[in-house]
């Protein structure tokens, strides 16, 4: 009988794990599985030992709670795969590994799913899944109550959004990818590995792979009248970004971007501070996760 550990966070999205608590042990116990249940709101509170004796480590959580915990066992050194059961508000990165919002399939994924290695991000002294951005829309996904996630999902960000096209700030930058360099005034920034974000489809992602050790870059400049807005926003909306001389899309290892002032970025859909100077590289295949 094979031992899994089920770590969740009790607080991601809807709360569907405490809900499905019951159908969730049943579903392992009668597939030859012995589960212990474990919620954790700090993952300090887990020990080395703690993972010791299992033969399965299940995460379930939002795209957050997945990038910490991946961070965390990283810096313990712990090297298994991980079966993630997504039950945030967006899942984002679980779209990217075709993981179904389907508890029952999802829980089948998690003991019979095949081992996919993942890249992951360095971003300064910092780790991220699949995102780190600046600039219009991205404040929205850390200043969204979670409650309003909760019930709303992605459209939730949407609305916030809308709110924030008022405020059209401009940032002035030096980037480079690899050998590349630009610089100038820009809306938005997006260094991925992901098919989506904020569950939008992201115009950047097209020919990505999670390990070919490379990122997918999107940057939009600021237009400088209405027309180049509005031929910006509709390039991006249908996704032909080459229509638009302000959208930059490009791939890269190594990523460099120097703000003139000290401006506020997201990692993985959660705050990752104000910085005026962020390196961004490639940790390449850095974990395993089963899909």
């Amino acid at each position: 009988m094979k031992k899994i550990l089920f770590i969740y966070n009790p607080v991601s999205g809807t709360g569907i794990v405490r809900k499905k608590m019951f159908e969730i042990v049943e579903y392992y116990n009668s597939n030859e599985c012995l589960v212990t249940m474990c919620p954790v709101l700090k993952l300090e509170e887990l020990k080395r030992e703690d993972f010791e004796g299992y033969d399965r480590v299940v995460v379930s959580g939002g795209d957050g709670t997945l990038n910490n915990f991946i961070t965390f066992t990283g810096k313990m050194e712990l090297d298994f795969p991980i079966s993630y059961i997504p039950a945030g508000s967006t899942n984002d990165f679980a779209a990217t590994l075709g993981l179904t919002g389907n508890l029952m399939q999802a829980l089948e994924t998690s003991i019979n799913g095949r081992e996919q290695a993942v890249d992951m991000g360095q971003f300064n002294n910092a780790n991220f899944l699949y995102v780190a951005a600046f600039g219009i829309f991205t404040k929205v996904v850390y200043t969204t109550p979670q409650e309003i996630k909760n019930i709303m999902g992605y459209s939730a960000y949407i609305l916030e959004g809308i709110k924030a096209v008022s405020d059209l700030t401009t940032y002035n930058l030096k980037l480079t990818i690899d050998d590349k360099y630009y610089e100038g005034d820009f809306l938005l920034g997006l260094v991925t590995n992901s098919l989506s974000v904020g569950g939008m489809k992201n115009r950047a992602s097209v020919d990505m792979a999670l390990d070919d050790g490379m990122f997918e870059v999107l940057f939009v400049r600021a237009p400088k009248n209405i027309i180049e807005l509005n031929k910006t926003v509709a390039a991006l909306a249908v996704g032909k970004p080459e229509d638009s001389d302000n959208i930059i899309i490009d791939k890269g290892a190594h990523i460099t971007v120097e703000h003139d002032i000290t401006t506020a970025w997201t990692l993985d859909g959660e705050y990752g501070g104000e910085q005026r100077h962020v390196d961004i590289s490639i940790l390449k295949r850095k974990f395993k996760i089963i899909v």
